[in-house]
């Protein structure tokens, strides 16, 4: 009976997945992995890590389909790394806000402090357009917002939180992070 309610499980979670691969956009355990293998980068590299995650390059793995890799500093409040190079060693992204009001990079550090295996946040925020977007700032102006959902791990032993986001309308936050229990190596 166990290994037959197993079999159910992975089946529905292999479809849902296999929807999310056959599209050009990341799906969230592909999101979660490729953060996890960040950390790790990072751990082995140290500061190091920071300039090649930030090269944009078809072969960088921090950056690929729709999304990509950053990483801040939750005590200085400042990126890291970051595909936007301007954003490195700007405070201004602890400021950032969706139309709402919530603080994104804070909410990601404070996610990322509270569960030992990382978390999941909503927020919404303009879809970029190609991968040399600008951000908008702390004002989003007239663009179209989409939900965004991120994923955010801290590197253990430092103040740096790895970080990195896609678009869904559907996916729960709560279903998400039950996932990420079934997928910690």
């Amino acid at each position: 009976m166990k290994v037959k309610v197993l079999s159910i499980i992975f089946i529905v979670f292999y479809s849902q997945s296999a929807l999310y691969a056959s599209q050009d956009k990341a799906s969230p355990r592909e999101l979660y992995y490729r953060i996890t293998h960040a950390l790790m980068f990072i751990l082995e590299n140290g500061e190091s890590a920071f300039k090649v995650m930030s090269t944009k390059s078809k072969d960088n793995p921090f950056i690929w389909k729709d999304t990509y890799i950053f990483v801040a500093d939750c005590e200085k409040h400042y990126a890291l790394a970051h595909p936007n190079l301007k954003l490195i060693g700007d405070t201004r992204i602890w400021s950032l806000r969706d139309p709402h009001g919530k603080l994104i990079v804070p909410s990601l550090c404070k996610i990322a402090k509270s569960y030992k295996n990382g978390g999941w946040l909503e927020y919404y925020w303009p879809k970029i357009q190609s991968p040399d977007a600008e951000t908008t700032g702390s004002t989003l102006g007239s663009e179209s917002v989409a939900r965004k959902i991120s994923f955010a791990m801290m590197v253990p032993g430092t103040p740096y939180m790895v970080g990195g986001g896609i678009y869904s309308d559907d996916i729960t936050i709560k279903w998400l992070n039950t996932r990420v229990r079934l997928w910690v190596y």
